[in-house]
């Protein structure tokens, strides 16, 4: 036997890929009938009489069975490979299947022994070429693990590779899919649960001994995944914060806004614990769309997102992870002058936050600096939020004529040294916060209510008074980022410093860049 360029997989263009041994060992649990199989192996006539001999004897068929037969009758040594009753109807069933956007179910009844497993997989020998056909081999105990394998076949391959999968299901392996009748346990029946997912097709003979059926896209199967397809390409929280700097524009991020629309959607039919996390990366895909088009039909308003959050909040009182709570310091920050109809403790929500991010992430990351990906800035609802790209790609424009190393290395230095906030083009973006600060700790004052926040630099709160600063938002909390004590309101004395409370006035400060000409103290 010669192996040439290894086994093949076919795209939705009619073209042959090839696949490394990485890709077949991440689907062990099927048997996948590959678009080249057996085309560059020395066949033993043999061998394959005698798999042909054992076949007509009531052995089930082999791959080895169909392609002698073709290969015989390409060379008019046989007849062909006759095709049962039902072929041609499953064929073109199968195609039109391929045109629409839902998944149906198709019944072919066969006496017992007649035949329903050789007619599915002279199907799937047949249509090798054109889907990625395989049979299931491995226990169906674990439903998500299959439907994990199935998506690593449909999506093997590089970026827009991928094809629709044809995936047997042989007799016995039924039932373990099919689980309790819906007419006994209640609820929506499998074929109310099915997903629209044009990607897989699911056909499977009955038990021994029943009528034969041919079922395409089992709703249990099918809903894993199309929960997993979309989970894939949605991209989950840490990666969806990334995606500007990825450079991904209005298209790619709208798909992923759609995405997790569907999975929010489905996880709420289901019943389970996924909505939650689901409805995070939603709002999240949200946001981070807003920030490339603020005017995107695909954006759900924020009104309607506060509230899947809040009765997230109160479902799950006290119990939430730290990008939940990071979420809801984005929506909710409040705004001066401005109620937005939700009675959310910040205060209190800031605490809870802590010690979520301390019971899930300080032993992982201990003491090291958050870099804060998002800011408030001027504005409001969603578009007073800033990524930190944004910013960025200030200092890019800036420095077009830099090389590419020399620009990343002047951008880290503006961030480290604390540059970057008496830059005019940044001061000009964001929200110059007014604040105070009482024995080392930093409040920011808005629409008549005091939140603490962290200090970037606790160097920088040596002594009470009022302050102004940046505010950006990390998984541990609001941080204020470069803090000022205003010196032209008042001055403070030696005492004042070691005694620590002083009487407050509300700042109004319209911008931090004007008050850094004035006398400052730094440390």
């Amino acid at each position: 036997m010669a192996h040439n360029k290894g086994s093949s997989l076919s795209n939705a263009r009619g073209r042959e890929i090839y696949v490394g041994s990485q890709i077949r060992d991440s689907i062990s649990l099927l048997d996948v009938l590959y678009s080249n199989a057996l085309e560059e192996e020395d066949i033993d006539s043999a061998v394959a009489k005698k798999a042909e001999a054992d076949f007509y004897r009531g052995a089930p068929p082999q791959w080895l069975n169909f392609c002698w037969a073709e290969r015989a009758t390409s060379d008019d040594k046989t007849t062909p490979f006759i095709k049962r009753d039902g072929y041609t109807e499953l064929i073109e069933n199968i195609e039109e299947q391929l045109k629409g956007d839902l998944t149906s179910t198709m019944n072919l009844l066969h006496q017992p022994g007649s035949g329903g497993t050789t007619l599915a997989k002279q199907v799937l020998w047949d249509m090798r070429k054109t889907l990625r056909c395989a049979v299931l081999t491995g226990p169906t105990s674990d439903i998500t693990a299959i439907a994990k394998q199935v998506i690593h076949l449909f999506t093997a391959g590089s970026q827009g590779h991928q094809n629709t999968v044809l995936l047997l299901l042989n007799d016995s392996q039924c039932q373990a899919f099919l689980g309790p009748p819906d007419p006994i346990y209640g609820g929506p029946s499998f074929e109310q649960r099915m997903e629209p997912f044009t990607h897989l097709i699911v056909t499977f003979p009955a038990r021994q001994g029943q009528d034969k059926h041919v079922r395409m896209a089992h709703p249990l199967i099918a809903q894993q995944c199309v929960k997993k397809l979309k989970e894939e390409k949605a991209i989950a929280f840490p990666g969806l914060l990334c995606c500007l700097d990825k450079g991904y524009d209005e298209s790619n991020l709208s798909q992923i806004t759609k995405l997790w629309e569907e999975i929010q959607e489905c996880e709420k039919k289901k019943d389970g614990g996924g909505e939650n996390q689901a409805s995070q990366n939603f709002i999240l895909a949200n946001i981070i769309l807003s920030k490339v088009e603020a005017a995107s039909p695909m954006l759900t308003p924020l009104s309607i997102l506060r509230s899947t959050l809040e009765r997230h909040l109160l479902a799950n009182y006290g119990n939430q992870t730290p990008e939940f709570y990071l979420l809801v310091l984005l929506l909710f920050w409040p705004e001066e002058h401005k109620k937005i109809g939700f009675n959310i403790d910040l205060n209190k929500r800031i605490i809870e936050m802590q010690d979520s991010y301390n019971n899930t992430y300080k032993k992982h990351l201990r003491s090291r600096y958050l870099r804060p990906l998002i800011f408030l800035g001027k504005g409001e609802g969603l578009s007073r939020l800033v990524h930190r790209s944004k910013i960025d790609n200030l200092f890019v424009e800036e420095n077009q004529m830099a090389r590419q190393e020399a620009r990343t290395d002047t951008i880290d230095q503006k961030w480290s040294s604390g540059e970057v906030w008496r830059e005019p083009s940044v001061q000009d973006l964001l929200l110059p916060v007014n604040g105070v600060v009482r024995q080392h700790r930093v409040f920011a004052c808005v629409d008549g209510k005091e939140i603490e926040v962290c200090a970037d630099q606790q160097s920088k709160v040596w002594k009470s008074g009022d302050v102004c600063f940046y505010l950006g938002f990390t998984i541990r909390g609001p941080v204020a980022y470069g803090i000022h004590y205003p010196s032209h309101h008042r001055h403070f004395s030696h005492s004042d410093r070691m005694t620590g409370e002083v009487p407050r006035k509300m700042l109004e400060v319209p911008d931090i860049k004007s008050i850094k000409d004035g006398k400052t103290v730094t440390v």
